[in-house]
């Protein structure tokens, strides 16, 4: 219920939280250094649900085409009606999701079948 527009995320697909970090990697000596993370509210929208993003003006054709060649989906941040940051974003191999609710979906890992296919 955080995300700006939380009834058309829930329709179109799912709210998120969306975190943006900085790593930095030194090479002599080997380091890493990470930023404090910021979280701000977002949603992901299911593939077939592309179109609304078009009609609210949020995506043009040429985004489209260019994600679906990916085969990818698209999350935002922000109102989808006051021009949101748009992104096409990549679905993480299920298998190696390892944040899993056990005995809720049918097969053995847990997985819910609709996180497999969003």
């Amino acid at each position: 219920m955080a995300v700006a527009d939380p009834e058309f995320c829930r329709q179109w697909g799912a709210s998120a939280f969306v975190m943006e970090v900085q790593m930095y990697t030194t090479m002599n000596p080997s380091s890493s250094f990470v930023t404090q993370p910021k979280l701000q509210p977002g949603c992901v929208i299911r593939r077939e649900n592309w179109s609304v993003l078009q009609k609210e003006g949020a995506v043009s054709n040429e985004q489209m085409r260019q994600c679906k060649q990916r085969m990818n989906t698209f999350a935002y941040i922000g109102s989808v009606k006051d021009k949101p940051e748009v992104r096409c974003v990549y679905q993480t191999d299920i298998v190696d999701n390892k944040f899993v609710t056990k005995g809720i979906a049918e097969d053995t890992s847990g997985l819910t079948p609709e996180a497999d296919q969003f």
